[in-house]
Order: C-alpha cells, then sequence, then structure tokens
C-alpha cells in the first residue's frame, strides 16, 4: 500500500480532495490533525465525507488529549510516560526542572518554545498558563494553551492543536456522520484497516481511535 499511487493533497489550500463523490469505500487518518488547527480539519472531514461511498468507513487517530490532562492533574509522567521524557533528554533538561505542564505544552503547542521548557524563554506565558491550567476547565485550558500558537510552515512538525474523542466525535458529526464510535488499537469494522502492520502503529499506547461511517 506505502509503494502504491501517491496523490499530493494540501489540506490548508486545497478545496477538494481529488476523488469523486461516493466513490471511496475507506478513508484513514493517522497523527495529522493535531498539527493543523479546527476550521482546515473541519474541512478536511467534510471532504471526506464527501468523497466517501454509502457504508464507507472513515478512520481517525492522534494523540488523546484527555490521557495527557489526566496525567498532568494527578502527575504520573514520570511513571506513565517514559518514552516522552527524551522531549527533554535531548536537551540535557535536569527531570527535577520538568513539571507536568511541561508535557502538556509539548504535546499540543510544541511551537511555543524553541526549547521543551517554555518558562526559559517566556516565563510570563508560562506562568499564565500555570494559573490558567487551574482555573480553567479542561476543553477551556486546551483551547487556551492551542490558540496561543499558530501554524508554521517552518515547524510543520509541531503540534498546534488537541482532540479526543468527544471533540472528534463532534467535528465528524458536523461534516455529516451519523454514525461516530469510540474505537480501540486495531479496532476497526473494516478489516483492511485492523492490520497493525499498516495501520494504527503510530504511538498506540497514548493515542485515540475513532471511526465514524456514512
Amino acid at each position: 500500500m506505502r509503494r502504491g499511487n501517491h496523490i499530493e493533497y494540501n489540506i490548508i489550500t486545497d478545496d477538494k480532495l481529488p476523488f469523486e463523490t461516493n466513490s471511496i469505500c475507506l478513508a484513514y487518518t493517522s497523527h495529522t490533525i493535531e498539527h493543523l488547527k479546527d476550521e482546515f480539519i473541519q474541512r478536511m472531514f467534510n471532504e471526506v465525507y464527501r468523497c466517501l461511498e454509502k457504508g464507507g468507513v472513515f478512520r481517525v487517530t492522534c494523540p488523546d488529549a484527555d490521557l495527557f490532562y489526566t496525567a498532568m492533574r494527578m502527575n504520573t509522567f514520570d511513571r506513565f510516560f517514559h518514552r516522552r521524557r527524551a522531549w527533554f533528554e535531548k536537551t540535557s533538561t535536569p527531570e527535577d526542572k520538568v513539571e507536568p505542564l511541561d508535557y502538556i505544552k509539548m504535546a499540543f503547542a510544541t511551537a511555543l518554545s524553541t526549547t521543551p521548557i517554555l518558562r526559559d524563554e517566556n516565563p510570563l506565558l508560562w506562568e499564565d498558563l500555570k494559573q490558567k491550567s487551574k482555573e480553567l476547565l479542561k476543553e477551556e485550558f486546551l483551547d487556551y494553551l492551542t490558540n496561543q500558537v499558530e501554524f508554521d510552515i517552518n515547524r510543520i512538525g509541531c503540534h498546534i492543536n488537541w482532540w479526543n474523542g468527544e471533540k472528534l466525535t463532534k467535528f465528524l458529526r458536523s461534516s455529516g456522520f451519523q454514525h461516530v464510535r469510540i474505537s480501540t488499537y486495531g479496532g476497526s469494522v473494516a478489516a483492511p484497516m485492523c492490520d497493525i502492520n499498516l495501520f494504527d502503529n503510530t504511538m498506540p499506547d497514548e493515542s485515540v481511535y475513532v471511526e465514524a461511517y456514512k
């Protein structure tokens, strides 16, 4: 599949996916939507819905904001997110200098700073975010955090958005999908997308999986 025909599609600028209406049976996106703002993802979802045939399946996976937010609240990153310590180890950041909010910043607003530790570059914003994390509800705080950063083509690998099952369901329903369910790793209703050698193999331990059916 990976060696097959490749069709370029710029989610930010192109109006339509290069497929006819009701012409494809399966669609899949993995760890992409956290790199772009809501408006472009909504338009992409709309296009996927248009292109899918009746009974078609759209599977979406990305970092699970609920998981990261819960870990921040419980302060359990040291026990459950060992791999993500690499964010800080690469810059020789002492472990005792890393706070739970640093993980959230790196997961959903990476581009807020050029290093993993925001308070070293912008202490005022850091203190503001710490206060907002205590005052605001989960969704309000995550919106506030990601609204601090914009897409930058020179830092295309940075995360600038957050998603969980509830937000994904809302956007998919807005695109026209009436049937949406929270899925599991390798748990697609479509047999081809159950092959974890090809699907769902990016950060499965920290991802959310959602499927929508036309």
